[in-house]
């Protein structure tokens, strides 16, 4: 009977996996309309007409009755945009882990080509692993969305008419596309960190600044920038924490001005850090400095209202001032950066850590920057590791340990990270409810009762 029931449980699941990888067709227009969404959203408007129509030339490769065509429209000189194309909400988003998107594509111009749009925490344009050949003939596209985009896709667009060339439009070219077909797979598992930046990529190659990066100086203060690269952070190759390069944010806060710079991802790619726990970052300086010259730290989303949250003093996540010379890493849990702000709540579009003034000294400063990585918080709480045992317990709303200075995280009894932070006075304020925790420190460990 247990082999019988085995056997049956292999069986299902192999279903599943197949079902899983079966390509299902978002559309194929045979009804005469767009039955993906009830909204297509032509942008610019005025640069396409799109209907669903006849096949112009049924074929072994589309046999079909209908299909969708797109024409390219005169919208005068210098208002006709190669990108033109649609963007629409999908009525049942695409699941997270889509291997390919195939269609079929029909063009009358030779510089025309097809680059698929999908989104949803951010966005992504690609073209086709092999690019059209042929013209007034049908052929299949497809897209290699597990190469580029491993999310779900709320999303869709595509702009029908991308200039192979990349310039060169043809006023009333006709595109027609039909059979769009997904073939799913099995979503990713979530990810357990998230790099921000490691290493500055710029295309074409020039590692004199970070094109991921924004700065911004009101004098008397000043930021330092590349002169080929006004409002950019410069790129240096030492010292770096790992990788080839790090960033350099050289700055003086002077009375009456300000200045801010943002550390973003190559591309400014956007990520959703609702499930994580802390942002962490290293950072390095040629001279000592104190603490309470540090800037303030804030971040941006790409979206949503507010689109910012609140600062934070990134000397309260350190327990000395800063070595020269010395690596050294910075934790700032997200609930502290997500408490500066209530209202903020775009976590999941986040694109950008801004460094802004904050203490005015007149004194020029200079910080290497490396290895931006949000994570789920401290791991190994039931590593084979042996910790010491030491003294802390809770008392009016505060976790104590006495003669401690440093980090702490502190695990329920299912080893979900529930707090994170930096003590510097023995002290660590908490709002957990009633139960058993286990403290961890550089230290050792504990197990505390908090009610």
């Amino acid at each position: 009977m247990k082999k019988l029931l085995f056997t049956c449980f292999i069986a299902l699941a192999a279903s599943v996996m197949t079902s899983a990888q079966t390509p299902y067709v978002l559309d194929n227009f045979e009804n005469g309309h767009v039955n993906f969404t009830t909204l297509v959203n032509v942008n610019p408007a005025t640069n396409m007409d799109t209907a669903v129509v006849a096949n112009p030339a049924s074929s072994t490769v589309n046999s079909t009755a209908k299909c969708w065509r797109w024409k390219r429209l005169d919208a005068g000189t210098g208002n006709n945009q190669p990108w033109a194309g649609f963007f629409s909400t999908l009525t049942t988003p695409i699941a997270a882990g889509c291997q390919t998107i195939t269609l079929k594509y029909y063009r009358t111009n030779a510089n025309s080509t097809l680059k698929l749009h999908l989104e949803s925490s951010g966005s992504i344009e690609f073209l086709p692993k092999t690019a059209p050949t042929k013209v007034n003939q049908w052929e299949d596209l497809t897209f290699d969305v597990a190469a580029n985009w491993t999310k779900s896709v709320t999303i869709f667009g595509f702009q029908p008419d991308y200039p192979v060339d990349g310039t060169t439009i043809d006023i009333g070219a006709m595109m027609y596309i039909d059979e769009i077909m997904v073939t799913p797979g099995t979503p990713p598992p979530p990810p357990t960190s998230l790099t921000l930046f490691d290493d500055s990529s710029n295309t074409p190659a020039d590692l004199t600044y970070h094109d991921g990066s924004y700065v911004n100086a009101t004098a008397p203060s000043t930021v330092l920038q590349p002169a080929a690269h006004q409002g950019k952070l410069p790129v240096v190759t030492t010292p770096v924490k790992s990788g080839t390069n790090a960033l350099e944010l050289s700055w003086k806060s002077v009375s009456g001005g300000d200045w801010v710079a943002m550390v973003a991802a190559n591309a400014f790619a956007v990520f959703d850090v609702s499930s994580m726990v802390n942002l962490n970052f290293w950072i390095n300086s040629p001279a000592i400095i104190l603490k309470t010259a540090m800037p303030s730290l804030h971040m941006e989303a790409a979206a949503g209202s507010p689109n910012e949250t609140g600062n934070v003093n990134i000397s309260n996540y350190m327990t000395t001032d800063l070595a020269a010379n010395t690596w050294t890493k910075i934790i700032i849990p997200l609930a502290a950066i997500w408490a500066a702000n209530p209202l903020f709540t775009a976590k999941d579009q986040i694109h950008g850590v801004f460094f802004t003034q904050n203490a005015i000294d007149n004194v020029q400063h200079i910080l290497y920057l490396d290895n931006f990585v949000f994570d789920k918080g401290a791991t190994g709480l039931f590593s084979p590791k042996v910790y010491n045992e030491i003294n802390a317990y809770y008392s009016n709303g505060e976790i104590r340990i006495p003669n401690y200075v440093g980090n702490v995280s502190v695990f329920d009894i299912t080893g979900k990270t529930v707090v994170t932070g930096l003590v510097s006075d023995g002290k660590l304020k908490v709002s957990v409810r009633q139960g058993i925790y286990i403290l961890k420190t550089a230290d050792g460990t504990a197990k505390i009762a908090v009610y």
